[in-house]
């Protein structure tokens, strides 16, 4: 997760923070990312969620890496971001994520590639519905 948030901040001119941070003020678009692990999602994960609200989250974009179910990690954080009122954007990004055997080397500079140019849409995106 940490290589996919370091490659979407990163084009996207912000820092990109670990989950054990709370969030210091509002902010318009909240990239949120995590992985399933046996079709659940990270405790860390679900205590973050749980502390977010719509006074300071306006939408959340989710992003996930994978080792085997690619569908079941964005639907689990999107569902969870939704029961706290919050606005989830439309796509989520995902891509294989290393796991024992599965899927070496990845997310590789081509996932991260990807993943900072998905960023930059999303932003995109978001200013042109605000105009």
């Amino acid at each position: 997760m940490r290589k996919l948030a370091e490659a979407m901040a990163a084009a996207i001119q912000v820092e990109a923070m670990d989950i054990t941070m709370p969030l210091k003020e509002p902010v318009d678009l909240l990239f949120l990312g995590g992985a399933t692990y046996a079709f659940g999602i990270d405790t860390k994960l679900e205590q973050y969620i749980e502390l977010l609200t719509p006074t300071y989250v306006g939408v959340v974009c989710v992003f996930c890496s994978h080792a085997v179910t690619s569908h079941i990690a964005p639907e689990a954080i999107k569902k969870r971001v939704e029961a706290q009122g919050i606005t989830v954007f439309s796509k989520a990004f995902l891509c294989p994520g290393e796991f024992t055997l599965a899927h070496r080397g990845r997310p590789n500079d081509h996932d991260l590639r990807m993943a900072a140019e998905f960023a930059v849409e999303v932003v995109r995106s978001q200013k042109l519905r605000r105009q």
